[in-house]
């Protein structure tokens, strides 16, 4: 339990990764970690798709800062101007959340066992919340930084069209980037403590 609340403590996002490939077997325990996740029915209904060579990489990555635009410009209830979010991506020289592999979470709807089309997207979706947790925890364990996309939610035809998948059926859930953090990773405190989110009855 030690060993589990000291890489619950350090995890952080991480979006600035060394160039150092991730090797298949760490890959793999990482996306063992995912299916291992707690899956709403027992259906795993979910699909993960690695993103590893050069060029499906290099294209993922334009989508992320096209999808980080969106979102700070457009999304924002006090919106940044373009000229504000080149500034801030220009910080990073160009490397912000290029990263050794990525990993897009795809709901599965394709075999739908329930009657209420409703609730079971939102179970296979927290299914898959599931499951990017558990591949950011594993990931940490190993050394391996990561950091979970939700923007890639707002350019979903964009992922799909480069990833090859045409199903309306495999929802994106998110993209998750891994890979050896440039700098170490320290814990952070959060802003709001156990007594400011807990309500006893």
């Amino acid at each position: 339990m030690v060993e589990l609340f000291e890489v619950l403590r350090k995890r952080r996002s991480v979006r600035l990764f060394k160039e150092t490939p991730i090797d298949r077997a760490s890959r793999d325990l990482i996306l063992e970690a995912a299916i291992r996740a707690p899956t709403a029915g027992g259906t795993e209904a979910w699909l993960f798709i690695a993103v590893e060579s050069d060029e499906a990489r290099k294209r993922l990555h334009r989508l992320l800062l096209d999808a980080h635009r969106t979102y700070f410009t457009r999304l924002l209830r006090k919106p940044w101007t373009d000229e504000r979010f080149d500034s801030w991506v220009a910080r990073f020289g160009g490397d912000y959340c290029l990263a050794p592999l990525y990993v897009a979470v795809f709901a599965d709807l394709r075999d739908r066992v329930y009657i209420d089309p409703r609730i079971e997207e939102i179970w296979v979706q927290q299914s898959c919340a599931a499951a990017v947790e558990n591949m950011l925890l594993a990931a940490c364990d190993l050394g391996i930084g990561s950091c979970w996309f939700g923007v890639s939610l707002l350019i979903e035809d964009e992922m799909k069209g480069l990833l090859g998948v045409d199903d309306p059926n495999l929802r994106l859930s998110a993209v998750v980037d891994l890979g050896y953090p440039r700098s170490e990773v320290k814990a952070t405190p959060r802003r709001k403590g156990l007594e400011d989110v807990i309500k006893s009855v």
